[in-house]
């Protein structure tokens, strides 16, 4: 192989290498090229002592932490204070015989037989955020020479832009990751849709509401109703919001109601475009371009009532009430509910009023379908 192919394959190891644990080999290839024995990349906030993001190279995992956290780490304070790109070897940080005296060596290096170690600052953290490679090797192999630190920092740019590029990609998985699991807990059906119309996502509530195939289903990879004339004017809907403008306003083609074969009150679509530029998903390549919101009338939402009593200090009493009387009973019903006597309702609901701020049934009614929100306890 010659030396263009080798370099390009060195390259290519090191984007390779940020890929979390299936990078480790491809991480070793660059190790092994730069002379060290074992190696450390990584993210680490010298505040917290915390590791985002780390990826080890025959070095052991516990180890890693312990001398992450440790106040005798010799080498990690002052690699901190290099400019990025400088590379620099323990010898100039703290030459061996020093060294050797040292708690550090003596509690974590000693054992492991690591003896020599070079660095560089990648320079891809910010404020106390240092992102560093660190090659470690034994004493039998001597300090890190210049030819090997010449190679390093030929490979600095590359590692940066890899690094840089790892954290990116990382927090759009993490963002990607924590909306649909917010998605996943409202209670309202939530149907994401792509460039081409079609369902992309799902969460739980309008999975169970196309289960049931009462006047919604999935046919396709679209969203259809089952009344002809509604499954029209339902894809109408859909094309007009996927081929919107990002950041226009919503025109009233974009709610409707899809009626149901059980008889039951009609379903209330919304929708909404997304921005197709921006998204926090667009990195990812899930090209989410509008969202459908279903809502169903017919469906009994719990209110939580720790929440009720956390928000207006009711009684574990009172809030057994108020749910009773919110779920649309009356006062009757609530009491054989409850196994309680008709006047004994009626105080609990002036105390509830006097709480909540609520003057008749109706509006207490009104004040627990609004809120508080309502959201799936299990995702």
């Amino acid at each position: 192989m010659g030396n263009r192919e080798h370099w390009a394959d060195l390259i290519n190891a090191v984007f390779d290498s940020t890929l979390g644990d299936e990078g480790t080999r491809s991480l070793e290839q660059v190790v092994d090229w730069l002379g060290g024995g074992a190696a450390i990349l990584g993210t680490l906030d010298l505040r917290t002592r915390i590791c985002p993001s780390f990826a080890l190279v025959r070095f052991d995992r516990e180890v890693f932490f312990r001398t992450v956290h440790t106040e005798v780490n010799a080498w990690t304070p002052c690699m901190s204070t290099l400019p990025a790109g400088t590379v620099i070897n323990s010898e100039q940080l703290l030459p061996f015989p020093k060294l050797v005296r040292s708690d550090f060596y003596q509690e974590f290096l000693r054992p492991l037989n690591i003896a020599y170690a070079m660095g560089c600052n990648l320079g891809a953290g910010e404020g106390s955020v240092l992102t560093s490679i660190l090659l470690l090797r034994p004493r039998r192999r001597g300090p890190f020479e210049r030819p090997e630190m010449a190679r390093l920092r030929r490979l600095f740019p590359h590692l940066r832009h890899a690094t840089l590029l790892s954290q990116r990609l990382g927090s759009s998985v993490g963002i990607h990751r924590n909306i649909l699991d917010v998605l996943e807990r409202l209670s309202l059906g939530v149907f994401l849709v792509d460039s081409e119309g079609r369902v992309s996502f799902m969460n739980a509530s309008a999975n169970e509401l196309v289960a049931r195939r009462d006047g919604l289903s999935v046919e396709g990879g679209e969203l259809t109703a089952g009344q002809r004339q509604e499954a029209i004017e339902l894809r109408a809907m859909v094309a007009g919001l996927v081929s919107a403008h990002a950041g226009s306003v919503a025109s009233p083609q974009c709610s409707m109601t899809v009626s149901r074969p059980s008889l039951a009150r009609p379903f209330s679509v919304v929708g909404a475009s997304l921005p197709p530029r921006g998204f926090p998903w667009d990195s990812l390549r899930l090209r989410f371009r509008a969202a459908l919101f279903v809502s169903d009338p017919e469906a009994r939402e719990e209110t939580n009532a720790q929440a009720l009593r956390r928000l207006y200090g009711l009684t574990p009493a009172e809030a057994r009430v108020a749910l009773a009387i919110g779920a649309g009973g009356g006062i009757q019903q609530a009491a054989d509910e409850l196994d309680l006597s008709r006047n004994t309702v009626r105080v609990h609901l002036q105390r509830i009023f006097d709480k909540t701020g609520a003057r008749r049934q109706s509006e207490l009614v009104r004040l627990l379908l609004v809120g508080p929100p309502k959201i799936r306890l299990q995702a």
